[in-house]
């Protein structure tokens, strides 16, 4: 009986292991823009073919990304005759800080993950078993928490960059 207690214990320990690699995608959508989620079933049918696995967050994805160069670059105010809104220049900047923020975290998360390490063997105490589940669902928390944090970073930023679409 204990043999198929800790078997059990075994089998959701590797199955919460395994649900902490979550697998990133990235694709064009159709006006040409990158764009990354970590659900395939969310990229269009179009797109699918397409779409590169990546492993972890780019570091190139910018709130600026829909334009040639950002507001604050030389070859935009040169090319401008218009003077670009400070207001514009400290919220784009405030999101590429945020991004930055989260790419650390993104990073902390992953070392976490990492430093959790494979789970305990078959000769491992329930207290061993028990130790490295919560290292597991402290993970899946923390990576919730950055899956929300990215959302909501994305929603803001597709917002900043809609004027531009124009």
């Amino acid at each position: 009986m204990r043999f198929l207690s800790i078997m059990v214990i075994m089998f959701f320990a590797i199955l919460l292991a395994v649900s902490v690699n979550a697998q990133m995608y990235e694709y064009r959508d159709s006006d040409g823009n990158m764009r990354y989620t970590d659900d395939l079933g969310k990229v269009p049918a179009h797109s699918r073919e397409s779409a590169g696995r990546i492993n972890v967050v780019p570091r190139s994805y910018s709130p600026y990304e829909t334009q040639d160069a950002s507001p604050d670059s030389d070859e935009t105010r040169s090319a401008s005759s218009e003077q670009i809104d400070p207001d514009l220049v400290a919220a784009g900047k405030a999101l590429q800080e945020e991004q930055d923020a989260l790419l650390e975290e993104y990073e902390s998360v992953q070392k976490a993950i990492a430093e959790a390490g494979d789970p305990p063997g078959p000769s491992a105490s329930e207290d061993e078993l028990a130790a490295y589940n919560r290292k597991v669902e402290k993970n899946n928390r923390r990576i919730a928490d950055y899956n929300k944090k990215m959302e909501d970073l994305e929603k803001r930023v597709q917002k900043y960059n809609a004027p531009f679409k124009q």
